[in-house]
């Protein structure tokens, strides 16, 4: 084989102009961030306050998921919903990263005012990989509290209203690509006002 007259050269200018994926909704409006299909297990509406999204039916989970998938995001929003140290309950609300069928890592803050990470796959369903009360959880009726979920590489960093409550490092399963949302788990009484979300901002982390 012998090739003649090779010439080799850099076309970056033929190149696409690749840029991270950013999101950002204040959750006041229907702006088809989230898929309407398959949104019958929740109670789901758009207000001037938020979205309000809840499970219909009464201990029941749901999660809605935007975007692409991705590997290293940052996902953030707002919750409202009553938050009560003394009460017992397992109603919770958070944000979720690397979402897909392999399964996804989940952070949440529930109503007891604790907040737990949980690695949720079709072989270990909710697996949980840290639960904590923390005094960054706002207490108090329809309450607002801040949450950030950072999902970089194998490490897991969740944050609450500013406050850096954990980072935990997580290979097990790799989990390494998926969409990014928003989860909710109903209590004993579901109602469509229980959990509200607002702002709404999920980043690809990249070069």
């Amino acid at each position: 084989v012998s090739f003649d007259n090779l010439d080799l050269s850099d076309n970056d200018a033929v190149m696409p102009n690749l840029t991270n994926y950013a999101l950002e909704d204040d959750l006041t409006a229907d702006n088809s961030v989230f898929s309407a299909t398959g949104m019958s297990g929740a109670f789901n509406a758009f207000n001037t306050d938020g979205f309000h999204f809840s499970p219909v039916i009464p201990y029941g989970y749901y999660s809605a998921k935007t975007g692409p998938a991705l590997q290293n995001t940052d996902i953030s929003a707002t919750v409202i919903m009553d938050v009560n140290p003394d009460q017992s309950s397992s109603q919770y609300a958070g944000l979720v990263c690397r979402s897909s069928r392999e399964g996804m890592y989940m952070a949440v803050i529930g109503v007891d005012g604790t907040y737990s990470i949980y690695r949720d796959t079709p072989v270990k369903p909710f697996t949980l990989l840290a639960e904590k009360r923390s005094d960054a959880i706002l207490g108090g009726e329809k309450t607002a509290n801040a949450l950030r979920l950072v999902c970089g590489g194998d490490t897991i960093e969740f944050y609450i209203n500013g406050q850096l409550v954990e980072s935990l490092t997580d290979s097990r399963y790799l989990l390494n690509y998926g969409r990014a949302g928003i989860t909710t788990k109903a209590g004993g009484e579901p109602s469509e006002d229980t959990i509200i979300f607002s702002d709404l901002s999920i980043e690809e982390i990249g070069d």
